[in-house]
């Protein structure tokens, strides 16, 4: 087989462990947390190529006591990393950062204080990450920001968590899965049948949700006028 014309990568991401602190109710990565012997190590990643853009994630990335091993390996390999972490762990965050001062940081805030630590499972969540955010400004890193997962839950927070983040001159980073779709929701209780599925058999969920089936003309334009919305918004 020629490889010579297959283009290489250009940006990465890692998933450093599925060991995590919080207990979000948009995630299950934590209900099954990886084995620290079986999780990804530096010299793993010797063999990366040239690449624009890391992101180290998880899980939670600040569980690992090798971290800084891993970003010292990831520098051979890029100008850029990001690292996304709920912040939960500040002290690690601020010892990082002032290791590799042109680390990137985007903290994972899902809403204000009650709703975030609602969805995170953890009472003090949103008051650890914005504590952290504002130590990584004052220490002068520019490549910070909140990381935010838009679903049903808090929707009504966003604009408010957008305007925060642009107050204090940050980066506000939303992740959206249009695709998917929660059993818990209005739209799949309005329709139940744009599920993606077999016909005879009951589709398993994933991380608590189903797949959008965007071959049906209807779902195709319910997220495209709520993603314009979004958006727009």
């Amino acid at each position: 087989m020629n490889t010579r014309n297959i283009p290489h990568p250009t940006d990465a991401s890692i998933i450093l462990t599925y060991r995590c602190p919080m207990k979000c109710k948009m995630c299950n990565i934590w209900f099954n947390p990886t084995k620290k012997e079986e999780e990804i190590k530096a010299s793993d990643l010797r063999t990366l190529p040239r690449l624009k853009f890391i992101n180290l994630t998880g899980g939670e990335p600040f569980v690992r006591d090798d971290l800084a091993e891993i970003v010292e390996e990831c520098y051979k390999h890029t100008d850029r990393i990001v690292i996304s972490t709920s912040g939960w762990f500040e002290e690690k965050v601020i010892a990082l950062a002032e290791k590799y001062p042109q680390i990137g940081i985007r903290i994972s805030i899902e809403g204000l204080s009650c709703k975030n630590d609602e969805l995170r499972g953890h009472a003090g969540g949103f008051d650890k990450g914005l504590r952290t955010l504002l130590a990584l400004k004052q220490m002068g890193l520019k490549d910070i920001g909140f990381g935010c997962t838009v679903s049903n839950n808090n929707s009504r927070d966003m604009l408010s968590l957008y305007q925060l983040s642009k107050s204090l001159g940050m980066e506000f980073g939303i992740w959206v899965e249009p695709e998917m779709i929660n059993p818990d929701s209005d739209l799949y209780r309005a329709h139940p049948d744009w599920v993606l599925a077999l016909p005879g058999y009951t589709p398993l969920p994933g991380r608590h949700q189903f797949v959008l089936n965007l071959n049906i003309p209807e779902a195709f334009d319910y997220l495209l006028e709520r993603m314009s919305w979004l958006l727009g918004e």
